[in-house]
This record gives structure tokens, sequence and C-alpha cells, in this order.
């Protein structure tokens, strides 16, 4: 099978790995420009970051207390102006990304358009980022053939920052607003049936029982995330201790209080309508349970019961008998 590819071109404008960044994608007129607010003094005689803009600013993941990145998503005419206002009035967030046109071919219209697409995928990754925008933002009406043409500038966006380890965004379908309906026993398909690849987490049994089993968080692992499935159930009201844990905690809040979860018949439970996106499967256990959780001992496979760790343990293994099986038939050769 021949597998295509895409190349990055990727501009370090120093030194070290932190330093700033150019990033063009090939056949796209779009640029990006990845910085700190160290940069903000070697960024100012960038004619091209004077045009229309699309940004992004964010707190730094290694100095966050808790699991949630702070996100603010921005348009602007001239993006050295912005950033330097931002960078008085702003002092939460640490790193920015900003994507501009080669050609100039952005319009105020065009950008305005990209910062609510953008918003509204943040939106969804409430299992991930803090939004800081206090107004969501309006949007513009664009001619149709404008709209696709940013449909795809936004999709190299995403393309961009996916590849450099910048994935902010939801991948699954559902959490990008393909929402399906959903009933109450939505989690009511036996253990036994699910699929091997899904997790389970069960809440206590005086919570109530659903068809005579627990109720529970359904977790899939894949690429890289940790997803609580839409349809499972959570606690609807933390433990004391877990109000002390404030990374978790406030992302708990932010869950429970969003258009993500509903109310059941059950006063103790809620109930999650599209699939959430999470760093960790501790974090996931958190929010099932509402109190700190070891993700990684508590999530048990649905088709046999291991806890995730050992399942873990279980790929690693086959895969270094895999290795060690194809390097020995390369030696009969």
């Amino acid at each position: 099978m021949n597998f295509s590819g895409r190349t990055l071109k990727i501009f370090v404008m120093g030194h070290t790995p932190d330093s700033l960044k150019s990033v063009e994608l090939a056949n796209w007129t779009g640029i990006a420009f990845i910085g700190k607010r160290l940069h903000l003094q070697q960024i100012r005689n960038r004619r091209e970051l004077s045009e229309p803009g699309i940004y992004l600013l964010l707190s730094d993941r290694s100095d966050s207390t808790g699991p949630l990145t702070q996100f603010y998503v921005g348009e602007t005419d001239n993006f050295l102006d912005r950033i330097a206002q931002h960078a008085q009035s702003k002092d939460w967030w640490s790193n920015f990304v900003v994507f501009v046109s080669k050609d100039q071919n952005l319009t105020k219209a065009h950008v305005k358009f990209l910062e609510r697409e953008l918003y509204l995928l943040a939106k969804a990754s409430i299992g991930t980022l803090q939004i800081m925008n206090s107004v969501e933002p309006s949007g513009t009406r664009l001619p149709e053939s404008d709209v696709s043409t940013m449909k795809e500038f936004l999709r190299n966006m995403e393309f961009v920052l996916e590849t450099l380890g910048l994935s902010y965004f939801p991948r699954t379908t559902t959490a990008r607003g393909i929402q399906q309906s959903i009933t109450s026993s939505a989690v009511s398909v036996p253990i036994a049936e699910a699929p091997t690849a899904e997790f389970a987490m069960s809440l206590p049994r005086d919570i109530g029982l659903l068809n005579g089993r627990q109720y529970a968080g359904i977790m899939r692992i894949g690429d890289g995330t940790f997803v609580l499935k839409r349809g499972s159930y959570i606690r609807a009201t933390p433990s004391k201790s877990f109000e002390n844990q404030r990374g978790y905690f406030e992302l708990w809040k932010q869950i429970t209080t969003s258009d993500s979860v509903q109310s059941t018949s059950n006063p103790e439970l809620l109930q999650i309508m599209q699939d959430i996106e999470f760093r960790s499967p501790s974090a996931a256990g958190a929010i099932v349970r509402a109190q700190a959780t070891d993700g990684r001992s508590q999530w048990k496979r649905i088709s046999d019961g291991k806890p995730l760790s050992e399942c873990e343990l279980e790929e690693a293994a086959q895969l270094t008998q895999t290795t060690a099986s194809d390097d020995g038939a390369r030696g009969t050769k």
C-alpha cells in the first residue's frame, strides 16, 4: 500500500527547542508563529504579523496546577499591537500561536469566521481546556466559496497544531457537534457484551442499580486520548476531600455545569451527553467518581475485568514478543 504524506517546514529562530518558531505546510498559504512571552521583543519586526490573523493564548501545561490548559482565541488586524495589549492586561498566559497568510489573502471577515470556529472547537474540549474568552465570538457570514476555503484553512491549522504536539481540540465526532440522541439507559448494555477495547468504572451500589447492575462510566482509549463515552454516568455530588483537589475539582465543576451533561431520575447521578476527551485515565476517573481516583488501577477492561495497568503491561509484553519474533525471523534468512 502506498501512503502519501505532508511536509512541514519548521524554522527555529534560536538555538534551543523553546525558541520562537515559524511553521509552514506544503501547498498551504498559511504560516504559523509559535512562541512565548519572552519572544515579544523578537517578533516586533515581523512584518507579516501586522496583517490580519487568528491567534491563541495558552497557559503553560508544565506550570498548570490542574488538568486544564487556559485558552483564549482572538482575531486581529495587527497581531503585534494586539499581543502587546494582552501582555499588559492578561497575566495567565505563557505561550502564543498566531496564524497569518503568506499571500496576505486573509481578510477581517475571514479571521472573524476562524475565531468563532476555533472557539466552538475549544468549547467542546471541556475535558482539556478552560476558555478565558469573556464573550463568545460572533463570527461573520461569508460567501459559500469563502466558507469552503476557510474550512480548509482551519483543517490545516489543526493539522499544524496536532503535528507539533499542541492537540487542544477533540478528535471525536460527537464532541465536534455531531450529536446523536441517547436515552437514560445508554449504559444498560450488559458489561460482558461491551467491546473489549473499552473500560468501565463502577459507582457504589448504594447510589442505586440500573437493570440490576451498578451505574458506570465507560472509557475508550485511542490515539493518545482517554475518552469518557457519551451515556456514561457520573456522581452529581463531590466528596468533601475532592473539593480540596483544586485541579480535578475545577474540571469536574466545569463539566457538570456545562451543556455536556444532563440530570437523571436518580438525584445522585448525572449523565454525559457527548464524548469527552481527557489527558489521563485518572482525570476521567475523577470526573466519574467526583473524588481523587487512581485511574490505572480503577478502570477495568470490560471483557475480563483486568485493570488498565495490567492491560498496559500485557501490551508492552506482546510488543516485546513480536519484536523478538521478527528479529529471529530476520536472523534465519
